[in-house]
């Protein structure tokens, strides 16, 4: 009976060893199941419970480094508690999210992303190219079945946006978004910039509407405000109205 135990023992030990060092590799698999292929991770080390990695789109076109702690003790209750924690001397990201079957809950989110993150989940042909950095915080964000709870702020600093030879530079933005219903709305302003931006969004999965009044300052370059113009019809202010629907890949 003594030896059958030892046995046992071994061999579970051998189990929780495996696990625990399964690689963080395994990581890019999930993430990229879970984006459809849009994000991945590289230059992944350590394991799935403390590792770390480049978090950026397919194309390679932008990464953001990130590292994160899992407590693998926490699955026993359902859940999945990761950590993430600043690589270097970055402060972010930071924060922790709980994830379980039928959603997640994130606190004290900060996450740094180059504003190219952007052009990710926007439709790949005509799409402006955006420049930047995106600053985004969820003091506390639920998300289950469906339905969400809380708030998304967005910081976007030295923020243009480049068409062809039109260049907008849009100072700092800042985008507030809360869930509504089994969706999303937001404002988007500004500060700064050579253009006045005051919008509304909407978000019911996979459609985003965005309905924008767009304002040239004194100081837009003639080609800026002839863009403007032509994307809608100018008041007597100069103010151009655009609404836009697109569907989020």
């Amino acid at each position: 009976m003594r030896r059958t135990a030892l046995i046992v023992i071994f061999l579970a030990a051998l189990v929780v060893a495996a696990i625990a060092f399964v690689p963080a590799t395994l990581v890019d698999a999930r993430l990229a199941a879970l984006t459809a292929g849009e994000l991945r991770l590289t230059e992944a080390s350590g394991t799935v419970w403390r590792g770390r990695g480049m978090v950026g789109n397919a194309a390679g076109t932008w990464r953001t480094p990130v590292a994160w702690h899992v407590d693998p003790t926490a699955l026993l209750r359902g859940v999945l508690p990761v950590t993430l924690v600043p690589t270097g001397a970055a402060a972010t990201p930071r924060g922790t999210i709980h994830v379980r079957r039928d959603g997640f809950t994130a606190t004290d989110v900060a996450l740094d992303l180059p504003a190219t993150a952007l052009a990710t989940f926007l439709p790949a042909r005509n799409a402006p190219v955006p420049g930047g950095t995106l600053t985004l915080t969820a003091p506390t964000l639920a998300v289950a079945d469906d339905r969400a709870q809380g708030t998304l702020d967005v910081h976007w600093n030295a923020a243009r946006v480049v068409l062809g030879e039109v260049v907008a530079d849009l100072g700092t933005v800042r985008l507030a978004v809360a869930p509504q219903g089994q969706g999303a709305g937001g404002t988007l302003t500004n500060e700064g910039g050579n253009v006045k931006i005051e919008a509304t969004l909407a978000y019911r999965a996979p459609t985003l509407d965005v309905d924008v009044t767009l304002t040239p300052g004194p100081d837009a370059p003639p080609a800026l405000t002839r863009a403007l113009a032509a994307a809608g019809t100018p008041d007597g202010n100069g103010r151009v109205r655009v609404t836009w629907r697109a569907t989020l890949r």
